[in-house]
């Protein structure tokens, strides 16, 4: 039996990921994934890898690190690996417009994230959850 945690992840494609509110980029500073400028840089591209259903990893394209969730419950940019800390939930039939699910978040639950204006954390609901524009550069792979 293999489980989704298990499986490996196929790369699905290359993308830039943009806070809808302020249009900055997502990048990372260190291991901590925070928003940039407005300019297109090379930390701003991201790798989308796919599983299963919804399920993603966002690898930064720089240091080739995952978004996760570390043991102390922060959101960080860090793992060499996707992992179920790395899994996060977007809405496929809507990059332009999609909030992020961490599925690991809220003891397995699932938390949607959160820009507070310093930082990522999450939300208390999927109405309060911020929207991200995911932009597919190039084509994306056949994950089939």
């Amino acid at each position: 039996m293999c489980t989704l945690a298990t499986q490996k992840p196929k790369f699905f494609a290359h993308c830039t990921i943009r806070h809808m509110e302020s249009q900055r980029f997502l990048t990372i500073s260190g291991e901590t994934p925070t928003l940039g400028d407005h300019l297109l840089r090379d930390n701003n591209r991201w790798k989308i890898w796919k599983r299963q259903g919804n399920a993603f990893g966002l690898q930064n394209a720089v240091s080739d690190k995952y978004v996760g969730q570390s043991f102390l419950g922060n959101i960080v940019c860090s793992s060499n690996k996707m992992g179920r800390n790395e899994e996060v939930e977007m809405d496929e039939g809507n990059l332009g417009r999609t909030p992020f699910l961490v599925s690991s978040a809220g003891w397995g639950k699932g938390s949607y994230l959160l820009w507070n204006e310093k930082k990522l954390t999450f939300a208390k609901s999927k109405e309060e959850a911020t929207l991200w524009e995911v932009e597919i550069l190039g084509e994306t792979e056949s994950t089939e």
